[in-house]
């Protein structure tokens, strides 16, 4: 009975750890969309995202949408089907005697996608506030021109400018990140 329950406990941890790992590459680009859309004032404007039954904001939708599309091309997909086949034939006591060694590598990698995802969304968080700087200079150097009430159209068209910009960005960095995540998974369930 105690080695059912230790077998299940190995499976059920390799199995969470390799969704997780999964999970926070795409959650990286939505948490890098949030923070855009944030800043863009794209809060405002919301939508009911389907794979979550939740009100998500429009930029953080596209973001994740974009990540699960590229996770399909990536070497990530691939190692998830691997690690799933792999799982099949490995004996519960060696992974039971490596959880603490996995749990340091999950908390790792969770920091090194929040960094990713912050990257991602600093050079448009950073153009955002200087356009903010700018248009609260002008008005006050202008204060006959009512600056305010196109501060936030021109905020808006300057973020999906930026986001537009980053397009390039949003492939490479996923397949950087997609590449840490296949090896950990391999690292997971050898």
């Amino acid at each position: 009975n105690g080695d059912f329950l230790t077998t299940l406990a190995a499976d059920l941890f390799t199995g969470v750890s390799i969704g997780l790992v999964a999970t926070l590459v795409v959650e990286a680009f939505s948490f890098a969309g949030q923070a855009i859309a944030v800043q863009a004032g794209f809060s405002y404007a919301s939508i009911i995202d389907p794979t979550g039954d939740t009100d998500t904001g429009v930029m953080p939708a596209t973001f994740s949408l974009a990540a699960n599309l590229l996770l399909f091309q990536s070497p990530l997909y691939g190692a998830l089907i691997r690690a799933l086949a792999a799982g099949l034939g490995h004996s519960p006591s060696q992974v039971a005697a490596r959880i603490p060694e996995h749990t340091h590598i999950l908390i790792a990698f969770s920091a090194h996608c929040l960094g990713v995802g912050l990257k991602l969304a600093l050079p448009v968080i950073a153009l955002l506030f200087l356009s903010d700087l700018c248009i609260g200079l002008f008005g006050r150097l202008q204060p006959q021109l009512q600056v305010l009430s196109i501060s936030f159209a021109l905020k808006l068209l300057g973020a999906m400018a930026a986001a537009a910009t980053l397009i390039p960005a949003l492939r490479w960095l996923f397949m950087q990140l997609a590449n840490d995540a296949a090896s950990i998974v391999h690292t997971l369930t050898r």
